[in-house]
């Protein structure tokens, strides 16, 4: 965030008596499970797949692997690997509304991949959608 005076325009609520780095490392840890999970449970899927012999017309092993398994993996993967370089950083610096701030910023890019890959955007939309 931009800077007024060295001081940062906004600050978490407890941000002098906090010290978020154990708790980011332990998200990390988390999203790291999350991530190995997604991944096993596509792998799973795909063996699951193979053995019934259950792909679409026109669709193949490889292109299965590719979609889902291999093209996910590498962008999640990237997104937490840029987060915990972000996030070192700003450990570093004791920016914690900047720490707290990337931890969501990659959940929410893990999750938004996850959707897109499996095509549930419109599922996705309606369960944050609500007509008042």
């Amino acid at each position: 965030m931009a800077l007024r005076g060295g001081m940062p325009l906004w600050h978490l609520k407890y941000e002098k008596v906090m010290d978020l780095s154990g708790w980011s490392r332990s998200l990390y840890k988390y999203l790291r499970l999350c991530l190995l999970v997604i991944m096993s449970t596509e792998f799973a899927v795909f063996l699951f797949k193979k053995s019934m012999n259950s792909f679409a017309p026109g669709d193949s092993a490889a292109n299965y692997l590719v979609e889902y398994l291999f093209t996910p993996t590498m962008i999640n993967g990237t997104i937490l690997v840029a987060a915990t370089i972000l996030t070192e950083y700003f450990m570093r610096k004791r920016l914690l509304q900047m720490q707290a701030l990337t931890i969501i910023t990659a959940s929410l890019c893990i999750c938004a991949n996850l959707v897109y890959i499996h095509y549930v955007v419109s599922s996705a939309y309606f369960v944050f959608y609500t007509d008042h």
